[in-house]
């Protein structure tokens, strides 16, 4: 498992999508996201999917991700749910999804008991219990699972136990009914890691829209962007690190350029543009990128005056810096501001 894989964007944007359809006050939140939710093939580290989890829960009226996750839509995944509805049976499914080795990114695994039992474990969760992130890991898997078996139009889920390797405390209840209204589940805490089990009956009935050469085409697609997940992930690092050392300088109060930076990874300066060229990127648009992230800062946590952050930040006057904002963000800064003051 990378310690730190890539969503698609556009997941992360129906995430954010369907919290605000089902009334979750977003107020701040979009506009203060690195990222636009319009981005298309673009992708962001799962540890900034989690913050964002984290950002919205605390604005929700409920206490878990299952409301949001179990109803969003697959933008970015289109192709589990066209699996799951394609393949000979749910267990062909399943079996098709895992041979792509993309949940393995996400560090989940399937698993199965004795084929002779009656029940088998399905999916098995693994990564340290001891952060919030994880349970929030566990919460966007649950509500995945619930999303492809109801769109097999059963009218239960046939789930027969969850198991946590931590206590959901005052959430249990919102467990259960996530899964089950009925509340037949049964839920295990503190259990040596997280797992769904599911019935053998249902995991061996056949789909009767498979059409098996589509669902095939489908795997082959998911295999496809497991592939295009890794090549940004090499995108990501060097530019990750690019964007770390800037933005340290620009909190020392160091004006950034490609030699002070090339400098810091003890590359020669065409050794990183050469590097940053090779993943499509280069140094000028990160800076600005950044700078921008910086101008929405001050421009949300201060009062400062355009011509005063354009000094702070290095540009060489405010219509470098609005025309920059608007280049990237597609509004100015003082449109920006605008919707901030609206917005509270």
């Amino acid at each position: 498992m990378n310690n730190d894989p890539l969503v698609p964007w556009p997941y992360v944007a129906a995430f954010v999508r369907t919290a605000g359809l089902i009334g979750v006050p977003l107020g701040n939140i979009v506009n203060t996201l690195e990222y636009s939710l319009l981005a298309k093939d673009k992708f962001i580290p799962s540890s900034s999917v989690m913050l964002l989890c984290e950002r919205v829960l605390n604005k929700a009226p409920f206490n878990t991700l299952l409301p949001i996750t179990s109803v969003m839509g697959f933008e970015g995944m289109s192709e589990l749910p066209t699996i799951v509805l394609l393949e000979k049976s749910p267990r062909d499914a399943l079996e098709s999804i895992f041979d792509t080795k993309l949940p393995a990114r996400y560090g989940i695994h399937l698993q199965e008991t004795d084929p002779q039992n009656t029940t088998h474990v399905i999916f098995k969760l693994d990564a340290p219990s001891n952060s919030v992130a994880h349970r929030y890991r566990a919460e966007w898997l649950f509500g995945i699972v619930i999303q492809l078996v109801a769109s097999l139009g059963l009218s239960s889920l046939p789930i027969l136990e969850i198991h946590l390797d931590y206590d959901p405390g005052e959430f249990t209840s919102e467990y259960i009914s996530g899964f089950d209204a009925s509340q037949s589940i049964q839920l295990k805490k503190n259990q040596a890691d997280i797992r769904i089990i599911m019935k053998k009956k249902f995991l061996d009935s056949p789909i009767h829209s498979s059409q098996t050469e589509l669902a095939n085409d489908a795997k082959a697609s998911l295999s496809s962007k497991k592939q295009h997940l890794e090549q940004g992930e090499y995108k990501h690092s060097i530019e990750a690190q690019v964007r770390s050392i800037i933005i340290k300088e620009l909190k020392t109060g160091i004006r950034p350029n490609i030699e002070t930076v090339a400098s810091s990874l003890n590359l020669s300066t065409r050794s990183l543009q050469r590097k940053l060229t090779d993943t499509n990127n280069n140094f000028s648009e990160i800076k600005s990128q950044i700078l921008v992230e910086e101008t929405k800062d001050l421009l949300s946590s201060s009062n400062l005056s355009l011509d005063q952050i354009a000094n702070k930040l290095g540009f060489s006057d405010r219509t470098t810096l609005s025309a920059t904002f608007k280049r990237i963000e597609e509004i100015s800064p003082a449109q920006f501001r605008k919707s901030l003051l609206e917005n509270k």
